[in-house]
């Protein structure tokens, strides 16, 4: 899990700024708040990776890591719905993750 929030925080931050530019269109069409927004976005994400990777209040980090999902999950929807049919599964994926994190939220509280 810590490398996908490492992996996902660091594409955002280094990813095109016209690929994530065109998603957030609806959002604004200011460059700049767009490039905030998606840094801002990534930064969070390598701050859960690096919590993951500390085994920093993994029952906690869990819940963080569902609100997220979900809430990316639902932002993307609204935004850019035609990434359900994504070739490559940009939405799609995040069922089974969503899942994965539910399975591992209920084994910490077995700790």
């Amino acid at each position: 899990m810590a490398a996908l929030w490492l992996v996902s925080g660091l594409l955002g931050l280094f990813s095109d700024p016209a690929q994530y530019a065109a998603i957030l269109a609806p959002l604004t069409q200011d460059p700049t708040l767009a490039f905030a927004l998606a840094a801002g976005m990534s930064l969070i994400d390598l701050a859960i990776a690096a919590a993951l990777i500390a085994g920093w209040r993994l029952k906690d980090m869990a819940n963080v890591q569902l609100v997220m999902v979900i809430g990316y999950t639902l932002v993307l929807t609204l935004l850019a719905p035609g990434l359900w049919g994504d070739l490559f599964g940009g939405l799609l994926k995040n069922l089974p993750l969503i899942a994965l994190l539910l399975v591992h939220r209920i084994l910490e509280d077995e700790r």
